[in-house]
């Protein structure tokens, strides 16, 4: 515990976990029914039970997320994840709910 307080690691994750909340709220997709979560522990829900199609792309393109029911996408970074991180992450996601919405 000490290691946590002594590096801010919760000031950290609340930020950067800010960043990460605002950044999905953004994402422009039709696909996208809504954005939940707190701190670093986000979900995406789709309007389709398209996950596993949006997971196994989103892989391909070097980010992991994780379709936890049939239209939902976990995201679960770890904590020491940096904002330039995250941005590279929504960058993926961009692309990759773009051609979702796009062949669906």
């Amino acid at each position: 515990f000490r290691s946590i307080a002594d590096e801010h690691l919760l000031d950290h994750v609340k930020r950067v976990g800010e960043h990460l909340g605002a950044g999905l709220a953004a994402l422009p997709s039709s696909l996208i029914a809504e954005t939940r979560g707190v701190g670093l522990w986000r979900a995406i829900a789709l309007r389709e039970p398209s996950a596993a199609q949006v997971e196994a792309i989103a892989r391909d393109g070097g980010l992991l997320v994780n379709a936890v029911r049939p239209d939902v996408i976990r995201l679960a970074p770890p904590l020491i994840v940096t904002e330039p991180d995250v941005d590279e992450a929504l960058s993926i996601l961009r692309e990759v709910l773009r051609g979702q919405a796009l062949s669906a």
